[in-house]
């Protein structure tokens, strides 16, 4: 189903997929959405996991520099928001949460990052509404795979409060990558990304979400364990098993 849930990309997706034989999708919401929005039977989908994207991280990184670089002080805990600028991805609840966050952690700072699908003029009100102009940083703009890794490498928290979605996330997967902690709401794949069920929260509920951020930030303890079980789920998600699951199902297609 469409981020954006147009109908014209439903019908067309309803045509395209009559073509098919056999269809992978990334999470159990996925394989139901096929089975009651498309009439698909269950037994033509498989699900196999997006994989992690290993591939941005660059090793021997210099954090100090790139810190400096995006004018981060040593103290600062950095909250990043990765990924492209759209309706669903819940910008606004991360800005009220992180809003909220500050008041107990000063040092605290948001990292905005991503290509601007939508008007950016709210979201910068808000942002100056809520006096916080000097502790969002905003790169808005397209990043290129190469620069992908400076932003989690100077990330202590990776932020993913989607109102709403329906698969999994590339950004996601990316922060898995580079064993990042994570808080992610409650639709989609998102949970699956997450072994730690007080760090899946309601969808557009920036109360939570504060309340979430504010606890793991305050406890180096907590981090640590968020990243290591960042390393955990990252394991399932290895390419090795995706490849040998996904050529399984071609055999089995096939014969």
């Amino acid at each position: 189903l469409s981020h954006e849930k147009s109908r014209i990309y439903f019908k067309l997706s309803q045509f395209l997929f009559r073509l098919g034989d056999h269809f992978i999708v990334h999470s159990h919401l996925n394989k139901q959405q096929m089975m009651d929005c498309y009439k698909i039977n269950e037994h033509q989908i498989s699900i196999i996991p997006h994989g992690s994207l290993d591939l941005h991280i660059r090793f021997k990184a210099d954090i100090s520099r790139l810190r400096k670089k995006f004018g981060l002080s040593p103290e600062n805990r950095v909250i990043l928001l990765f990924g492209a600028i759209r309706p669903y991805k819940g910008i606004d609840t991360a800005i009220r949460a992180f809003a909220e966050t500050i008041k107990t952690i000063p040092d605290v700072r948001l990292l905005i990052a991503g290509r601007l699908w939508e008007d950016w003029n709210p979201y910068e009100q808000l942002i100056q509404d809520m006096n916080i102009e000097k502790q969002v940083i905003r790169h808005l703009d397209y990043i290129p795979s190469g620069d992908v890794h400076q932003f989690f490498e100077v990330a202590d928290l990776c932020l993913f409060p989607y109102l709403h979605f329906d698969s999994q996330s590339g950004a996601g997967a990316a922060a898995l990558s580079f064993r990042k902690p994570m808080i992610v709401s409650d639709v989609g794949g998102l949970p699956e990304l997450v072994k730690d069920h007080r760090f899946i929260v309601p969808a557009g509920d920036w109360a939570a979400l504060a309340g979430a951020m504010s606890f793991c930030l305050n406890d180096r303890e907590i981090l640590s364990g968020m990243a290591s079980d960042a390393e955990a789920v990252s394991e399932q998600f290895a390419w090795p098993e995706i490849a040998k699951q996904t050529l399984t199902i071609y055999q089995q297609a096939l014969k």
